[in-house]
């Protein structure tokens, strides 16, 4: 699974397939830090190719995730989508708005 969405890069490409590269989960403190890695395409990620820029985003309080039995990744898109198409968004939830599953 990942997020569809074109973001400019400095590369002058797009990086249009973004995955969950890593997830650091705060279970007691209801906080979820989760850096996204933004490739040229699913190809381009399954592939082995570097991503061509990567995103650090923090989920905490209403938009935390979790669960008592952990966090589970399909969880955290929805969650950046839920965020992303709320109204008065801020960056890096913005660039994510209108964002597809991939």
């Amino acid at each position: 699974m990942a997020l569809v969405k074109p973001v400019p890069t400095d590369f002058g490409i797009d990086a249009t397939y973004w995955n969950i590269l890593a997830v650091e989960n705060n279970r007691p403190q209801q906080a979820a830090r989760v850096m996204m890695a933004g490739f040229a395409s699913a190809q381009a990620r399954t592939h082995g190719h570097q991503p061509l820029a990567t995103v650090l985003i923090d989920l905490a309080g209403a938009d935390y995730p979790g669960t008592a039995d952990g966090i589970a990744y399909p969880a955290i898109y929805e969650a950046i989508k839920a965020r992303a198409a709320a109204p008065g968004g801020t960056p890096p939830f913005t660039l994510f708005a209108q964002a597809t599953d991939g």
